[in-house]
């Protein structure tokens, strides 16, 4: 009976085996092992015979091949830009005043010259600049030295700067005087010139019954003139009033020489104002001839030389500090001019200063401008060998004078020599490029 169960329990193990071996051998290709004999305890069996084998062949292996083909690779232009940063500051000129300049007017203006499109700026005063690169603002100065900057800006932001100093001296009082030029004209037509002093803004009338002209007084107090007289009558004496709507008033006398003589007697006055008690008179005449020169505070006297021409300084001892008194000069021919003198304080001496405007042109009249500072009352000579000119400090110190000069050489270069009756001198040079510059 146990035989038999053990035969059975075989059997159907031998069955799954090989149910899962026909399983496996549709997969592929599969050697089955011989199952492990179930062995019942204490029996003994007969070895079973190995199971057939089915072999199953696998597909062949299937190679497959992958041709990938690349686009061509896209070129890209890179263009690069380097900006190359503008670092480099603006020109900037102030041409106008001059550094040192002194004025007494409240505001001045400042002009110059920078690169165009800049902007330029004082303070808080800006401007645009033109597309020539000048420009100008006013500014007003306090009393005393002013140091005035000026500051360019360029549109890359750089900046450049510049100074001046102007000093700023109010107006003092300023009293009626004044001048005249000829007093004997033997120019074609007859005419006479005046300038002098009055308070600023003041009218100026030169009257004669052969003519009237006016003028008025700038802001520096000065004044000029020209009085034509067309109608004079050849060799007639006459009598000229000058006058100021403020106040003052001066006669002088004229004559009208057209054919000249050669020993006419003229009478000049260098100074009219010193901070000394003197003046020098000077002119021309029949050689020979006995000049007086006197006023109730002190005379002198000369003769005329053999060139006709004559000169004598005159003391006036114990004149009075501030009043002008009358200076008659008198010949022995009965001739006979009279001026004013007047002896200002000595604290009102300025140091003597010369300046100069150009020293160069190339325009078809030809001239310079020379300006500066000197005792009040000095007279101030400008001197070429081409054209002088001489003027007279005004109460201020101050003094200013445009030149002309003849027949220069074209791209020569000459002396102007400046020089006051107070001591000063200064020597500046002077040359003509000829109309246009071309030498």
């Amino acid at each position: 009976m146990l035989k038999r169960k053990a035969i059975i329990v075989f059997g159907t193990t031998f069955a799954l085996i090989l149910a899962s071996g026909a399983a496996l051998a549709q997969v592929g290709v599969f050697q089955a092992d011989p199952p492990p004999a179930v062995v019942a305890s204490g029996d003994i069996l007969d070895e079973p015979e190995p199971p057939s084998t089915t072999t199953t062949e696998a597909p062949p292996e299937t190679s497959t091949t992958t041709t990938t083909t690349h686009a061509p690779k896209e070129t890209t232009t890179t263009t690069t830009t380097t900006e190359v940063r503008d670092e480099e500051p603006p020109r900037l000129e102030i041409t106008s005043p001059d550094s040192g300049a002194v004025t007494n007017r409240s505001h001045i203006l400042i002009k110059g010259v920078t690169e165009p499109g800049a902007k330029v700026s004082i303070g808080d005063q800006r401007v645009e600049v033109g597309e020539e690169g000048h420009w100008r603002i006013e500014v007003k100065l306090r009393e005393g030295r002013n140091e005035i900057v000026v500051v360019a800006r360029d549109a890359a932001g750089n900046t450049s700067e510049a100074s001046i100093v102007v000093v700023y001296e109010k107006k003092k009082d300023v009293r009626f005087t004044a001048k005249q030029k000829f007093e004997v004209s033997m120019e074609e037509k007859p005419y006479e010139v005046f300038w002098g002093t009055a308070p600023p803004g003041s009218g100026i009338v030169a009257r004669s019954e052969y003519g009237v002209e006016d003028a008025r007084a700038n802001d520096d107090g000065k004044w000029e003139l020209k009085l034509r007289l067309n109608e004079l009558p050849p060799n007639t004496k006459i009598k000229i009033n000058v006058s100021s709507t403020t106040g003052g008033e001066k006669t002088f006398s004229f004559k009208w020489v057209p054919e000249r003589d050669e020993y006419e007697f003229v009478a000049h006055q260098k100074k009219g104002m010193n901070v000394e008690p003197w003046d020098v008179f000077y002119g021309k005449g029949e050689p020979g001839t006995t000049v007086w020169v006197g006023s109730e505070y002190g005379e002198a006297r000369t003769e005329i030389n053999k060139d006709g021409r004559w000169e004598v300084k005159v003391w006036f001892e114990g004149a009075p500090v501030g009043e002008e008194f009358r200076v008659v000069v008198e010949s022995s021919r009965d001739d006979r001019v009279v001026f004013g003198f007047t002896l200002t304080e000595r604290e009102q001496e300025k140091e003597f200063t010369a300046n100069q405007k150009y020293g160069v042109s190339d325009d078809a009249e030809v001239w310079d401008k020379f300006w500066g500072t000197a005792t009040p009352g000095a007279t101030v000579w400008i001197v070429s060998d081409f054209g002088s000119k001489e003027v007279t400090t005004g109460e201020n110190g101050e003094w200013a004078a445009k030149v002309y000069f003849n027949d220069v050489p074209i791209g020569e270069p000459f002396d102007v020599v400046v020089e006051s009756s107070d001591g000063g001198r200064k020597v500046f040079t002077f040359v003509w490029l000829g109309v246009g510059g071309d030498q």
